[in-house]
């Protein structure tokens, strides 16, 4: 993905890369999280966090990009371990947070970054994602590509990354061992299970169960 040829000094003990991607030009859309630079935080594997920088997160190949002083789109040269974007003041959430380091599950390996929702002895992330959509439009001869937007929701259960659906049986059908406290807790808080806060409060809650405290994002 990045080459190493041509490092570039930012600031003392801090260097960034060229870019290296695949060739998206023409495609319908664009393959970020968000299309505009985002005031963010990383912490990188070795320890070091750095603060209030210009970043970007690609989808489409699973990297974090910054914007230099000299307004360069750059890679990393150093592994993330998670980074923050920060968001409006207008927005419910201050911030979201990614992680990598969960165990693998399918293409997705253990650099994937994945959405911390809410974090305990079980804990919910979501796997945001872009992927290419081709199309023949009516009357024309070449194919029209465009960027798809997807989300995938997994629990970090019992030491596994399991898929989750969106719904009630899903989440129960993985916490079997509450799930009649469980049922009365949606029932009694009228969760729908198709948001986001619904998942996290029911997660927090099979942790409080299970006498485990959660932290969510």
């Amino acid at each position: 993905m990045y080459s190493a040829n041509g490092q570039f000094k930012l600031s003392q003990n801090f260097v960034g890369i060229p870019i290296e991607t695949k060739n998206t030009d023409g495609f319908v859309g664009d393959k970020y999280l968000y299309p505009d630079w985002m005031t963010g935080h990383v912490l990188q594997e070795d320890g070091k966090h750095i603060n209030d920088m210009s970043l970007k997160y690609d989808l489409y190949n699973d990297i974090v990009i910054f914007n230099s002083t000299d307004n360069v789109p750059m890679a990393f040269k150093y592994p993330l371990k998670e980074f923050q974007l920060m968001h409006k003041k207008s927005l419910a959430e201050p911030f979201s947070l990614f992680k990598n380091g969960f165990p693998p599950f399918g293409k997705y390996t253990a650099k994937s970054f994945y959405q911390v929702l809410t974090e305990g002895k079980t804990t919910l992330v979501k796997k945001p994602y872009k992927s290419i959509i081709e199309s023949m439009p009516y009357g024309e001869s070449e194919l029209k590509k465009t960027f798809g937007f997807n989300e995938l929701y997994f629990l970090h259960h019992n030491g596994q990354m399991v898929k989750i659906q969106k719904n009630k049986s899903s989440v129960l059908e993985v916490f079997e061992d509450k799930k009649s406290e469980l049922i009365e807790f949606i029932k009694d808080k009228k969760l729908g299970m198709k948001s986001d806060p619904d998942l996290v409060a029911v997660v927090n809650q099979y942790n409080a169960l299970k006498g485990h405290a959660s932290v969510s994002r």
